[in-house]
């Protein structure tokens, strides 16, 4: 449980940050990944039968999820874009991983968690690097006005 509640606090954060600070870029990633979120918890299955298999509609949302953060890195100027879509990718083959023969259940749904923590962490620091940015250019375009 308070591995769940300090999820949703990175993620109300950082998604939050994005949508209220950040650039184009900054804010489509972020409904990426909420609309990711909430289609995830409507769609996984129950928990005492959670990760026994490929968790199917969560795989699909986890690779749609991933062309689109890709399509935004492609059209975007900047470079954390790129990372957040290495991140896609390795959350869509985690599912991969549940089928090889001899696969651990707990160590699937440990991957299937994992990914969503540096995925946050890279949509806030580009945030953040963006507001940078856009501070240094108002500094910059204030001092040759005088």
């Amino acid at each position: 449980m308070a591995r769940q509640i300090a999820f949703l606090i990175l993620f109300v954060l950082s998604c939050g940050y994005a949508f209220v600070r950040g650039g184009r870029p900054e804010r489509s990633c972020a409904l990426i990944f909420t609309i990711g979120v909430v289609l995830t918890y409507a769609s996984v299955s129950p928990l005492a039968i959670r990760y026994r298999h490929v968790e199917l509609s969560v795989a699909a949302i986890d690779t749609v999820s991933f062309v689109a953060v890709t399509a935004v890195a492609l059209r975007s100027e900047r470079y954390w874009p790129l990372w957040l879509s290495a991140l896609y990718f390795l959350q869509a083959a985690t599912h991969l991983f549940r089928l090889l023969p001899g696969s651990v259940a707990l160590i699937y749904g440990i991957l299937m968690n994992l990914w969503a923590y540096p995925m946050l962490a890279v949509i806030l620091v580009g945030t953040w690097r963006h507001r940078a940015r856009m501070r240094a250019t108002e500094t910059a375009t204030s001092l040759s006005r005088h």
